[in-house]
């Protein structure tokens, strides 16, 4: 974990979470770019983000 996020403290407060990616055969509009490196739009393509907060 400390090698990861720099510290064995995750600090959760100060996180948000991502996720990335969609079906390798499902047709992107030509508007859509996001390769990096060897990684496709499909791979890239952000489809939700959050942030994490403590529930009660």
């Amino acid at each position: 974990m400390t090698q990861a996020f720099g510290s064995d403290d995750l600090q959760l407060d100060k996180r948000v979470v991502y996720v990335h990616g969609v079906p390798a055969d499902l047709k992107l509009p030509s508007s859509v770019a996001g390769n990096v490196m060897s990684y496709d739009a499909h791979t890239t393509l952000p489809i939700a983000a959050g942030e994490i907060k403590l529930a009660h």
